[in-house]
């Protein structure tokens, strides 16, 4: 019997190992909704003028940051190809890189997780005809490189970035 012990023993830890380090990597893929209301959710908590810090409670630390004169802060979150600005403390903007073009006040790495306006599902393969579907924001949309929304009494902005008809970038800044 002894010798059995001995034999499964070294299974036995190597399984606890791999389960120990699958929960240590497993990090939730961020869910970001923006609803017709303008109201920002990041996994399904509202977060534009909350404090950085509630956020980082449910979220990762960010994996850098960059300070500027304006007094804003923008944490980088490369692993999910998001940045979030803080301004006094309080959330102010968060930005979502789909196919980098080059803009360093957003991560280089493609956003990973699920990202809907309303109704409407955006992915790196988006385009400026995405856009004119969407409902719960107004989407202004001039030419093929962007798209400003334009909702009169919301106290928010988007704009969204396009090259060769995919979306680059799209944000958000509370005003």
């Amino acid at each position: 019997m002894n010798q059995v012990a001995l034999l499964l023993k070294p299974s036995i830890i190597l399984m606890l190992i791999a389960c120990i380090s699958i929960a240590f990597t497993t990090v939730e893929e961020p869910k970001i909704n923006v609803n017709a209301k303008g109201e920002l959710s990041f996994n399904d908590i509202e977060i534009l003028d909350k404090a950085i810090s509630e956020l980082e409670e449910t979220i990762q630390k960010a994996d850098r940051k960059k300070s500027y004169p304006n007094g804003e802060i923008s944490h980088f979150y490369d692993k999910t190809g998001i940045v979030i600005t803080e301004k006094n403390g309080k959330i102010k903007g968060l930005g979502i890189n789909f196919n980098w073009d080059g803009d360093d006040k957003f991560p280089e790495t493609s956003f990973t997780g699920s990202f809907s306006i309303g109704e409407v599902i955006i992915d790196k393969n988006s385009g400026p005809e995405d856009f004119k579907k969407v409902t719960a924001l107004k989407y202004d949309c001039p030419g093929t490189l962007i798209c400003i929304s334009s909702d009169e009494g919301m106290d928010i902005r988007t704009m969204v970035a396009f090259k060769e008809g995919k979306i680059t970038q799209w944000a958000i800044l509370k005003k």
